[in-house]
């Protein structure tokens, strides 16, 4: 049997999900059984998306026409996408022209392409990455494992230009190396590397960690030095936190100085360093201050020889070569931030002074935040960040899972083997990639100017300002009118609303997820780009919002009023405000 979810079951109570129906036998075809279970099935999905709150992903998508053309053709961008490959019925091209946008929004180096005696080079701090076929989980794992075997010494592609190399004919060729700073001696061996994130990081950070077969800091602190005193962070014979501390558990940002803290013993100890920012966390919307963690983090990679380490790299082929890369890999999370905090920025690039945002925290405390606080993505202007990626389905808003990796050449990894069938080199993640999600985010950027772009970035934040202040008016009246303790909580430049948690059948209606802090439950949700032009759902929400027993928390109270009480109590609520 095909199982099926308690909502779709409810709405699907008469149909019957057996597939031995229908299987074709004896050459007897039912097709008539299959076209309607389909068309069911679409519009209870298309009732869905008419209320879809609680999920960062732009449910305004409309590619039926475009990508109808491609639906009976079998493409595939198997392999780099920088490279032209064998199966050629491919859409690499097109990718590659996304790629390139994207690494110009994110500040990384332009490729130069240079010719040495007839072998062609990479600049190795250009940008190098490929189109998802996943999410933004596709690249944290590609990251973690890009980053583990960087800092664990594998060999990379770019190791062979920085290498003596014989050509075939025997003729020693020029090569295109950096220049050779020996850095700390001691730090020629390092030890396992440690992974480092908050708790309110996506939960495939963590996959990624397990899958890669990659420490973190609490495991491994735990382990070899449990006598250890952190200040600020344990004592001696206490056990490591679990993450990072952050400054507080509403907005779940990373705090820097224990980020620098934890990072500063274990690199003392010449341990591999591996840092995950969080650029909107899936939750809260939150965004890590990446500036203020990679200048903190530079200092103490510096002071502790792991800015530069000559390691002996091993080649397919078995010979010893030297190069020198650092001893740590910062990645940024930026599956919703990356394709949209970029273009806040530019809106206000004119404006730094100009308050964007005010936000009242957990604590009642207002806090106005200016352009010049927007955090950004600068790879160039933050050497230090050695990758990123984004959702392209959360924003700008693609019909599936889908995303771009960015890194730059001097990480990439010299795949395992190089199958010669495919015609290129791989190292990706997923090796037969999608070829129509490049063609869905490349049609986007060209019949979108950059200044719409920008100018729609500033509604949705506009939009989940109002949103915000209208439902917030609706607690506040609540908790004054009940003596509940309901909450509302955004973090600054975030599309997200985080309030205590709806009653079962508003979480089903509007999609709303949920999570627990600090042992309340809370449900939030995004306002993206279907949201922000949806006036008539906002509004729909916030009437729900408004009616007596909409949280869970007031349910309890309202049993104890009388009839009289809830009516006026019903009446004095006010969602225009």
């Amino acid at each position: 049997m095909i199982r099926i979810t308690d909502p779709l079951r409810r709405c699907f109570s008469s149909l019957k999900w057996d597939l031995s129906q229908y299987l074709v036998h004896d050459q007897r075809e039912k097709p008539h059984l299959i076209e309607p279970r389909l068309n069911t099935i679409s519009e209870f999905m298309q009732g869905r998306a008419s209320n879809f709150l609680g999920y960062q992903a732009n449910a305004n998508v409309k590619h039926s026409n475009d990508l109808q053309k491609f639906m009976n053709l079998h493409i595939n961008n198997i392999g780099d996408p920088s490279e032209r490959g064998s199966f050629l019925m491919n859409t690499k091209e097109i990718e590659y022209a996304v790629i390139r946008y994207y690494a110009g929004l994110w500040n990384v180096t332009m490729r130069d392409i240079q010719k040495d005696n007839n072998l062609q080079l990479q600049d190795p701090e250009a940008y190098w990455g490929y189109v998802l076929s996943m999410g933004s989980s596709e690249g944290n794992i590609m990251a973690t494992w890009m980053g583990r075997d960087y800092v664990g010494g594998k060999y990379l592609i770019v190791d062979k230009h920085h290498s003596r190399t014989v050509s075939r004919q025997g003729k020693l060729l020029k090569t295109f190396r950096t220049k050779v700073e020996k850095g700390n001696s001691e730090s020629d061996v390092l030890l396992p590397t440690v992974f480092f994130t908050s708790s309110a990081a996506h939960y495939s950070v963590l996959k990624a960690a397990v899958l890669m077969n990659v420490s973190s800091f609490a495991d491994l602190g735990n382990e070899l030095y449990p006598d250890a005193v952190i200040p600020g962070i344990k004592k001696a014979n206490e056990r490591f936190p679990s993450h990072v501390p952050v400054y507080n558990n509403f907005d779940g940002r990373i705090d820097p100085e224990k980020l620098a803290t934890l990072v500063d013993f274990f690199a003392s100890r010449k341990h591999g360093i591996m840092v995950v920012l969080n650029y909107g966390t899936t939750f809260t919307g939150a965004y890590d201050e990446v500036e203020s963690c990679t200048t903190k983090l530079r200092a103490i990679f510096k002071r502790h020889g792991l800015d530069k380490v000559e390691r002996e790299i091993t080649d397919p082929d078995g010979n010893k070569i030297t190069h020198v890369r650092t001893g740590y890999w910062i990645h940024v999370d930026g599956a919703l931030g990356g394709a949209y905090l970029p273009y806040l920025a530019n809106f206000y690039k004119n404006t730094p002074n100009k308050v964007v945002d005010t936000v009242i925290d957990e604590n009642g405390k207002v806090v106005d935040y200016k352009a010049s606080d927007i955090p950004t993505i600068d790879m160039n202007s933050h050497p230090e960040v050695c990758s990123t990626v984004m959702s392209g389905h959360k924003y700008p808003g693609a019909p599936w899972p889908c995303g771009v990796y960015m890194s730059r050449h001097k990480y990439q990894l010299h795949p395992p083997s190089s199958p010669m069938y495919i015609g290129s080199l791989d190292s990706t993640l997923s090796g037969s990639r999608n070829a129509i999600s490049p063609i869905v985010l490349w049609k986007h950027l060209c019949t979108n100017s950059e200044k719409s772009i920008e100018e729609g970035t500033a509604f949705c934040l506009t939009a989940a300002q109002q949103l915000e202040v209208k439902l917030r008016h609706i607690i506040e009246t609540k908790n004054k009118m009940l003596g509940t303790n309901l909450k509302l909580v955004r973090a600054p430049f975030s599309l997200s609303i985080i309030f205590s948690k709806m009653v079962q059948k508003y979480c089903d209606k509007y999609t709303l997820s949920g999570q627990d802090i600090d042992g309340k439950n809370f449900n939030h949700l995004f306002v993206l780009q279907h949201v922000a032009h949806n006036p008539e759902l906002i509004e729909r929400f916030l009437e729900h919002a408004a009616e007596p027993g909409s949280f869970e928390e007031e349910i309890p109270l309202l049993a104890k009023m009388s009839v009289f009480d809830k009516g006026t109590y019903n009446l004095s609520l006010d969602t225009t405000c």
